[in-house]
């Protein structure tokens, strides 16, 4: 369900979701409350696509992805 815009792939709340171990609904929340980096997706009209070579980069970095983290905020 992935899409491309130019050369950047991107993937929906749900992909994301899924790559993170998370719900949709816990990645709207992180969202609205800004807990996630900003770097890694953009908004297109009322849905967010995530860029997915950013979120890749940002979990081998090691993701702080546990609710006690990212109660805090938290940066790529």
């Amino acid at each position: 369900m992935s899409r491309s815009i130019g050369n950047m792939e991107l993937m929906n709340t749900e992909e994301f979701a899924a790559a993170v171990g998370g719900t949709s609904s816990g990645v709207y929340h992180w969202l609205h409350y800004g807990k996630l980096p900003e770097n890694l997706y953009v908004k297109i009209g009322k849905n967010y696509s995530f860029i997915v070579e950013r979120v890749e980069k940002w979990i081998l970095q090691g993701a702080p992805l546990n609710k006690k983290t990212l109660n805090k905020k938290i940066s790529a």
